[in-house]
């Protein structure tokens, strides 16, 4: 029941005179969270590094963020506080780092690089998006579990805890549409529920980035190209599920079809050089 209500503890909270530091589990555990947290940036930003140094693939790359770097942060979510700020924070940091080491291109399109790669998108896990997924997860599990400790667990959320940092309250904030009111049986698991819940959504993360793409001013001419119907749509994103290309050649393959390539022309067009030797191409006399 702990890890639960240790969502409702702040870092501020801890050297307080408050009625968590009766328990002592409690109190030890908060003490051992609030030193991990303090360097939690240090240790992803070193894995970071040591990631983008390498001369893998931008498709190994993304991979060993996902799957060494992001476990770092993700393992607290649901059982600490994380304000909104420090997770935009590091999603921030994590495109600045991607952008210094050359995994993508200059002003990269945000809805493309956080789509998988069999749908076209470059395939990195979005922080703010995994918070909010473990919390729907987690809210969801809690109100199918028939484990009465877990319903102690789910009262406190709903009748004590704030709306700000109550798992299930936040779960109906951030995925409405995905809850259900569907509980566990010998045969469905309440894991098996939050599974299913976590999946829808982000299934519609999936769509709105899709629809984000979809809406943006240049890049979305790939996108219409590729949902025509003559178009080979297997074979026209292969190169991206298979990742065999290097980090240089496949940004430069996905700034072209998003016509994010900073070129002379373009810059005389947008207004961002004034450079009078700057010529546009010049049109066909035929």
């Amino acid at each position: 029941m702990s890890i639960f209500m240790f969502n409702s503890i702040k870092s501020r909270d801890i050297h307080k005179n408050s009625h968590w530091r009766k328990p002592i589990f409690l109190w030890t555990m908060s003490i051992f969270m609030f030193n991990t947290i303090k360097s939690r940036d240090t240790h992803k930003n070193s894995h970071w590094r040591k990631i983008c140094k390498t001369e893998i693939t931008a498709r190994n790359k993304i991979t060993a963020i996902n799957q060494l770097a992001m476990p770092v942060v993700t393992y607290s979510f649901g059982i600490v506080d994380w304000p909104q700020k420090d997770i935009n924070r590091l999603g921030t940091k994590t495109r600045k780092m991607l952008r210094m080491y050359k995994v993508i291109y200059r002003n990269q399109r945000l809805s493309r690089m956080y789509l998988p790669r069999w749908k076209g998108g470059m395939g990195l896990s979005e922080i703010d998006h995994q918070h909010r997924a473990t919390i729907v997860s987690t809210g969801q599990y809690l109100m199918s579990s028939k484990n009465p400790t877990l319903k102690m667990v789910h009262q406190h959320q709903e009748s004590r805890a704030s709306r700000t940092t109550s798992i299930t309250k936040l779960a109906k904030h951030f995925g409405k549409d995905c809850l259900t009111s569907e509980t566990e049986t010998e045969k469905i698991p309440a894991t098996e529920i939050a599974r299913k819940s976590r999946q829808k959504y982000t299934k519609a993360f999936h769509d709105k980035k899709v629809e984000e793409w979809a809406n943006q001013q240049r890049a979305k001419y790939f996108l219409d190209e590729y949902n025509q119907d003559y178009i080979d749509k297997e074979g026209s994103i292969s190169w991206l599920k298979d990742g065999s290309l290097h980090y240089d050649q496949e940004k430069f393959i996905i700034a072209t079809q998003d016509q994010g390539l900073m070129t002379n022309a373009f810059k005389k067009m947008s207004g961002l050089s004034k450079d009078r030797y700057t010529s546009l191409p010049r049109r066909s006399a035929v």
